[in-house]
């Protein structure tokens, strides 16, 4: 196959309750981290939906995949952000980095917010 894949997030989707409001197919999701409907995601979750087989990485054999935390607009967010990216490079060996991304807010109104990479874990 070959090629590169971009898995997108947004970081605001974490201290949100896991059903329909706020999540696509929140049963499937519930399975896949081991949670219950209702419960609250976290950062760290957000990171193992990135890394798991039968979520970010689906569909991906034989692809570089490149995860993309958008909406990276505050401090809040980017804290969240930094946590869920350093829990998918700890989850999968496939993932070399995490792009955290926004499209305005900061100083500059840059796009690219940073590169969390497994060499910073």
């Amino acid at each position: 196959l070959g090629g590169e894949h971009v898995t997108r997030l947004q970081p605001q989707q974490r201290r949100q309750p896991l059903d329909e409001a706020h999540v696509h197919r929140p049963e499937r999701l519930a399975a896949l981290l081991g949670l219950q409907p209702g419960d609250v995601l976290t950062a760290e979750h957000l990171g193992t939906l990135l890394a798991a087989d039968n979520g970010g990485l689906q569909h991906t054999a034989g692809m570089r995949v490149v995860p993309v935390i958008n909406q990276v607009d505050y401090a809040p967010r980017r804290e969240a952000a930094e946590a869920a990216a350093r829990a998918a490079l700890a989850a999968s060996p496939r993932l070399e980095r995490v792009v955290l991304t926004r499209l305005r807010g900061g100083e500059d109104d840059a796009p690219l917010v940073g590169v969390i990479t497994r060499q910073a874990l």
